[in-house]
């Protein structure tokens, strides 16, 4: 139950290798030491509290979104950028740290969105399992599910080090969901008594739909850390509050031919909203759902104990977080009498239209997480190093509670327990060895890593506070994975470094069943065992002379289908998933070929040209029909691309800038199961995706920031027929800016004032996104 590379990782995005200098540990926290990094554009000396050999990988820090060349052996592109440069931008929950790195897709609909999913180079927001994140090496990403977003909630943004990004299965150190985007997080590790905190203020006001009303909320965080002699420790607590804006909206369902009875029983309303949908099809709004406007309280307390000598260290640390939340709706439609119309069959004009029961049924909820880890390792400068690292994360509690009224009992609804799984334990030992001058760094481990599910709905007579009722619905199941991995980075010439590395991967499904009730017995369908395995090679080409280092990188990555995929259907409403115990792998081979060189010690630049054929990839698709969503494997989709990433310090006096830009074609080949959706464009992958950062230190105690995002066409379904892209459902191209302006009143003081979607942009990710945000807040730092 040890997760090491995945540590290491996220260790070496922060600085670098302890097996390279394990002498040399500063203060990765203090503000000066990355400023100072960031300034000469390289944070090759700065030396992590988590590394050993897989750190090496990410050992040359990248700096605001562009990595330094002195680096060969990193065998894929990547990107990053420090906790310093975070807090000088808009920066209120973690994910957004990734907000403006290059080729990525953060679908963060609100403030405290615990289901911020990454989208990437060829895989979309709707592909969670292709995004791993890790902070400190600890796994992050919930793989119990098709559509479960890493656990950011796990890291306040008053932790942060630094964040850095990987693109692509390059490393035989990470696992098959490393097909996609692995994101490895570093939080503070002071060697000095540092004490911070954080209070922010936000607001927006929203419009959508003929329905305005103010959203916002607040959040408080706190860092202190201190070290003693070999011991060290910190501790951080985050507060959040917030009120999301509509999530979505209620439609009517049209009953065509209705009977008289039917007839006799609509009850006349006005308010309704005719428009059409994503696919161009008429459709009448009834008002944001029960379950769209969120408000919840989160609150995270999370603490480390780090020892450390000359050749040991060893790092234990507890997090805990919960999530009290309740969700409501509000309808538009009114009777004659001016009265509040919210199920049963409704007359619009000359049609009639049935509202569900639950349409605006409110929802409460309660959430409890606890995560748990240990790392070891010796750090020797030369010879063989070992670590471990072991991570259990536990869902104590995932309980969601819904009203379903009914004409016999108007307090009727239903209990969800266990809803996104049990969770997970993951293990990592790793060896390495390197000898003074010797050409080769060989890196060895053993992997493994287990998820449950066990997932119960019942009936309530009282859906608020009543107990369980009838099971209706319940689904449980468990997957494993275990790896033998190996790589070795060889500096065969001067100036070439080749990095070669094979991960062999078994896995295995099992306990799969579902059950549901009927005539008032408990009936159960379980499913046959599964088991996989696979054979993913990678390899690195670098050659680096003084002027720059040009990459070509190819690998296999193998994606196995998550336990929810496999075993967990589900029925809300009229709402049906059906998931598919018949799953076969994603299967990509990836090419990268990546050009990276700092022009006149100013000018840093990467041009990467990229080419993923995924076979198998794992897609829902919904029946617009019967509301029907499958789970499938769609045989082969191919992603061609380019990245422009560009970075200047000093562009103008006290003026930094930070650009990229990533032009893809990402297009499904073959499609035996629908056919017609062959030669059209992946779903959630925009062909365009822009950003521009530029920070101005106009005065000695101000600071200006100014972001802008771009992101052009995308679709949500795969025969690429929801072409009416800017309404509730549909998949908009936006264009937003947030800006940043804070006040140094005092050396350790700081006041912000900040506004997202400042031009209060309009768009639609499925999901209403929000409108224009402003964000005032004050730090501390002693």
């Amino acid at each position: 139950m040890f997760k090491k590379h995945p540590l290491a990782v996220a260790i070496a995005a922060l600085l670098s290798s302890f097996a390279v200098h394990p002498s040399e540990s500063v203060v990765v926290d203090a503000p000066a030491t990355e400023q100072a990094a960031a300034e000469t554009g390289s944070y090759l000396e700065v030396a992590s509290h988590d590394t050993h050999e897989t750190d090496r990988e990410v050992e040359t820090i990248t700096v605001s979104g562009q990595r330094s060349t002195k680096r060969a052996d990193l065998p894929g592109a990547s990107a990053g950028v420090t906790g310093t440069e975070l807090r000088e931008r808009v920066f209120i929950n973690t994910e957004d740290a990734l907000r403006h790195l290059p080729d990525l897709t953060i679908r963060k609909r609100y403030v405290g969105d615990r289901n911020a999913l990454i989208g990437g180079r060829s895989h979309g927001t709707l592909q969670a399992p292709r995004g791993v994140v890790y902070a400190d090496g600890v796994l992050l990403s919930n793989f119990l599910g098709r559509f479960n977003a890493p656990r950011w909630n796990m890291v306040a943004p008053e932790e942060i080090s630094r964040v850095d990004v990987l693109y692509g299965p390059y490393s035989a150190l990470y696992p098959g969901n490393s097909i996609g985007t692995t994101v490895l997080i570093t939080t503070r590790d002071p060697n000095e008594f540092t004490t911070s905190g954080r209070v922010q203020f936000f607001s927006q006001d929203y419009k959508g739909y003929g329905y305005q009303d103010d959203y916002g909320g607040r959040q408080y965080s706190a860092f202190t850390g201190n070290r003693w002699g070999a011991w060290s420790g910190t501790l951080g607590i985050n507060r959040l509050e917030n009120d999301s804006q509509p999530m979505q909206y209620a439609t009517g369902t049209r009953v065509n031919n209705p009977s008289a009875a039917v007839i006799a029983s609509a009850v006349p309303v006005t308010g309704a909203i005719r428009d059409r949908d994503s696919r161009n099809q008429p459709r009448l709004i009834l008002g944001p759902d029960g379950g769209s406007l969120e408000g919840n309280e989160q609150n995270q307390v999370k603490g480390r104990l780090s020892y450390q000598n000359d050749l040991f260290r060893a790092d234990a640390q507890v997090g805990f977080w919960v999530n009290d939340f309740d969700r409501d709706g509000v309808s538009f439609l009114r009777d004659a009498g001016g009265a509040t119309v919210t199920r049963g069959n409704i007359r619009v004009g000359d049609d009639i239209y049935t509202v569900a029961n639950n349409a605006f049924g409110p929802q409460e909820g309660r959430e409890e997480h606890l995560m748990s880890s240990l790392t070891v390792r010796t750090q020797r400068d030369s010879g063989w190093n070992f670590s471990g690292v072991g991570s259990i994360y536990h869902i104590g509690e995932d309980e969601l509670r819904s009203s379903s009224p009914t004409d016999a009992n108007t307090r009727a609804g239903n209990i969800v327990e266990g809803g996104s799984g049990d969770g997970w334990w993951n293990a990592d030992l790793q060896a390495s060895y390197r000898a003074d001058g010797l050409p080769h760094t060989i890196t060895l481990g053993y992997y493994h890593s287990s998820y449950d599910l066990d997932s119960k709905t019942f009936s309530a007579a009282e859906w608020r506070h009543g107990g369980r009722g009838t099971l209706t619905s319940a689904s449980q199941g468990s997957t494993r994975q275990q790896a033998l991995y190996a790589q070795d980075a060889w500096e065969f010439r001067p100036l070439w470094t080749a990095t070669a590395g094979v991960r062999v991967e078994f896995w295995d499904a099992f306990d799969g069943q579902r059950q549901r009730t009927e005539s008032g017995a408990v009936v159960t369908a379980p499913y046959d065992d599964l088991d996989e395995d696979a054979v993913s090679p990678k390899l690195s080409i670098a050659y680096a002379p003084e002027a720059y280092t040009l990459r070509y990188s190819v690998g296999r990555g193998v994606r196995f289908a998550t336990v929810s995929e496999l075993f967990q259907g589900s029925q809300t409403g009229t709402n049906i998933v059906n998931n598919n115990p018949d799953l076969k792998p994603e299967d990509s081979i990836s090419h990268d070929l990546t050009l990276e060189t700092v022009l006149a010690d100013r000018h840093q630049v990467r041009v990467s040209l990229f080419y993923d054929r995924v076979k198998d990839t794992i897609a829902q698709q919904l029946n617009q029909a019967t509301n029907v969503t499958n789970i499938q494997n769609v045989d082969r989709v191919d992603t061609h691309g380019v990245e422009f990433v560009y970075g200047i310090k000093e562009l103008l006096p006290n003026v930094d800038l930070d650009a990229n830009l990533s032009l893809v074609n990402s297009k499904i080949e073959k499609n035996d199961a629908l056919p017609q959706t062959v030669g059209k464009h992946w779903v959630r992958v925009p062909n365009v995706r822009a950003n521009l950062v530029a920070n101005w230190r106009f005065l000695p105690q101000w600071n200006a920031n100014l972001a802008a995002r771009r992101s052009g066409r995308q679709y949500s379904d795969l025969d690429n027929q929801d072409t009416n892209d800017h309404v509730f459902g549909g998949a908009s191209k936006f264009t937003t800016v947030d800006s940043r302006v804070a006040w140094h009143f005092r050396e350790t003081i700081e006041l912000g004032v900040g506004v997202e979607n400042l031009t209060d942009e309009e768009y639609y990710i499925f999901h209403p996104y929000p409108g224009r945000t402003w964000i005032a807040e004050l730090r501390a730092t002693f």
